[in-house]
C-alpha cells in the first residue's frame, strides 16, 4: 500500500449552527468534530495530516494538534479552491491524498482503510467515498458506467432518470497525488457562483483518460455531516450508540444504552454494570466487575469491583 496523506476541509463558517463558535470546534462525546476526523486518520495509520481553515482561523489552528499542518483559505471560493490552498502539502508527493471534511465526525478508520484499498486495487486516479440512501434527495448523484464513475450530478441539475440514482456523494475522496495536482491545475470557476468545485475534478480526470471509481461505505452513518445543532445532537446519539455497543461487545452490561452517556475516552472492563443515568467526562476507566449507579464521573478511574452509589459526582 502506498503512503497516504490527508487534507481535512475545515474553513466553513457553519451558518446553520447559529453559533459564535466555528462549526468544527463543536464538541461531540468529549472531542471536537475535527478531532474525531483526525483520530480516524491516526487509527488508519495516516500520520501526515493537514487542515484547510478559514472562519475563526486562529481559534481552529490553536485547537489542532501541533503536528497537523494548517493552510488558510481567506476567501470561500469553493471546495476545489480550498484544496488548492493545501497544494504545498502534497505537490510532488508520490502517494495517495485523502480529501476529508471536518464536520463528519462519524467517519471510521476502517472505512478510510477500505477506501484506500479500493482506490489502489482499482488502479483509479480518484475514488469517491459514497453511500446508498433510500432517499437521496438533496445529494449529488453518482452517474456511473459499470464500476467507473462518469460524473457527479447535483440534485438541481439531475435529470429525472439521474434523480432515481441512490448512490450519493459524501464529499470525501482518495486521489493519486499527481492526478489531484493535475486536476487542480485545470480547474476553472466558469460557473454561476464563480467558485472552484472539487467535483469538477472527476470529469477533468476522465477527459485526460484516467479512471475514477467509487467506494460505497456499508454504514451510511460514516458520512453523516453536521450542519446544525439538531444534526449535532443526532450525530452524538449515533456516536454514543457506537461507544456503548463497543463496550457491550467487550463484555460490559449497559442496562439502558439510550440513557447512558459515555465519553469517547471512556474504557470499560468486562462484567462491569452501568445503570441508566451514568455520564462520563474526559478520560474515565470503569474497572472489571465494577457497578456504577446514576452518577457523573470526570477524569477518574473506577477500580475493579468498585461500587459507585447513585447521584455522586466523582472527579
Amino acid at each position: 500500500m502506498k503512503q497516504t496523506k490527508a487534507v481535512i476541509l475545515a474553513a466553513g463558517k457553519g451558518t446553520r449552527m447559529r453559533s459564535r463558535m466555528a462549526k468544527v470546534l463543536h464538541p461531540i462525546c468529549g472531542k471536537t468534530l475535527i478531532d474525531h476526523v483526525i483520530n480516524a486518520n491516526r487509527e488508519a495509520g495516516i500520520q501526515e495530516i493537514a487542515a484547510v481553515i478559514g472562519y475563526q482561523a486562529d481559534a481552529v489552528s490553536a485547537a489542532l494538534p501541533k503536528d497537523v499542518v494548517s493552510f488558510e483559505q481567506t476567501e470561500q471560493l469553493g471546495t476545489g479552491h480550498a484544496v488548492m490552498q493545501a497544494l504545498p502539502f502534497f505537490e510532488g508527493f508520490d502517494g495517495n491524498v485523502l480529501i476529508l471534511v471536518g464536520d463528519a465526525p462519524l467517519i471510521r478508520s476502517e472505512t478510510l482503510e477500505k477506501l484506500i484499498e479500493a482506490h489502489e486495487a482499482g488502479g483509479y486516479a480518484a475514488t469517491v467515498l459514497t453511500a446508498n440512501f433510500d432517499d437521496p434527495t438533496g445529494y449529488g448523484r453518482m452517474v456511473k458506467d459499470g464500476d467507473e464513475l462518469v460524473k457527479i450530478v447535483e440534485q438541481k441539475d439531475a435529470t429525472p432518470e439521474e434523480q432515481q440514482i441512490h448512490e450519493i456523494n459524501s464529499g470525501m475522496y482518495c486521489f493519486d497525488a499527481a492526478a489531484l495536482c493535475d486536476a487542480l491545475s485545470k480547474m476553472t470557476n466558469d460557473n454561476a457562483q464563480h467558485e472552484y468545485y472539487l467535483t469538477d475534478s472527476i470529469e477533468i480526470l476522465r477527459s485526460a483518460g484516467k479512471r475514477v471509481g467509487t467506494f460505497p461505505t456499508p454504514d451510511y452513518r460514516d458520512i453523516v455531516a453536521v450542519n446544525s445543532k439538531a444534526q449535532l445532537a443526532q450525530a452524538a446519539a449515533i456516536m454514543r450508540d457506537r461507544i456503548n455497543e463497543k463496550w457491550m461487545d467487550a463484555g460490559a452490561l449497559i442496562v439502558d444504552p439510550k440513557q447512558t452517556y459515555l465519553s469517547c475516552e471512556t474504557t470499560v472492563g468486562q462484567d462491569a454494570v452501568i445503570y441508566p443515568g451514568v455520564i462520563t467526562v474526559g478520560k474515565v476507566h470503569i474497572g472489571t466487575g465494577a457497578v456504577v449507579y446514576p452518577s457523573v464521573i470526570e477524569n477518574r478511574d473506577i477500580a475493579d469491583g468498585e461500587i459507585v452509589q447513585a447521584y455522586q459526582q466523582l472527579q
